[in-house]
C-alpha cells in the first residue's frame, strides 16, 4: 500500500497538515518498502485546478490512501474516480504520530507502525 500523508514540511517529524491541496508538502509512505519519499506541493501558488492537480500527482505516484484533514467536494470527487481512499485525520501531531496511528488501526493488513527512522527518505 502506497500512502499519502499531507504535510507541512518535507520528513515525517513535521507538522501533519490538514488541507489536502493546499498541503505544502506530500511524504509519500510505502508499507511494503517502509520508505518515504516528500515530494513539494508546487500547485499551491495557483487558484486553478489545484485538487485536480494534486490528485493526478498522486495518481501517477501509484498512491492508494491519502491521510489529511479537510478535502472539498471536488477534491473528494476527484479522489474516489482516481481510485484512491480518502482517510480524514483531526490530529495535530506530527506525520509520524498521524501514520502510527493510521497503521495501527490497519495492522492486520499492512504490519506494524511507521519506524521513528524510516527505511530512507527521497525529497522530490
Amino acid at each position: 500500500m502506497k500512502i499519502c500523508i499531507t504535510a507541512r514540511g518535507p520528513d515525517t517529524e513535521s507538522g501533519f497538515e490538514p488541507h489536502f491541496a493546499r498541503a505544502p508538502w506530500f511524504l509519500l509512505f510505502d508499507t511494503r518498502t517502509r520508505q518515504v519519499d516528500a515530494i513539494r506541493n508546487g500547485f499551491t501558488v495557483s487558484d486553478q485546478k489545484i485538487g485536480q492537480n494534486a490528485v493526478l500527482l498522486l495518481s501517477s505516484h501509484n498512491i492508494t490512501t491519502v491521510i489529511t484533514g479537510r478535502a472539498g467536494t471536488q477534491a473528494r470527487n476527484l479522489l474516489m474516480n482516481a481510485h484512491i481512499q480518502l482517510h480524514i485525520c483531526e490530529s495535530e501531531g506530527s506525520v509520524h504520530e498521524v501514520l502510527s496511528e493510521f497503521l495501527l488501526t490497519k495492522k492486520g493488513k499492512t504490519g506494524s507502525p511507521v519506524p521513528e527512522q524510516p527505511a530512507e527518505r527521497r525529497t522530490r
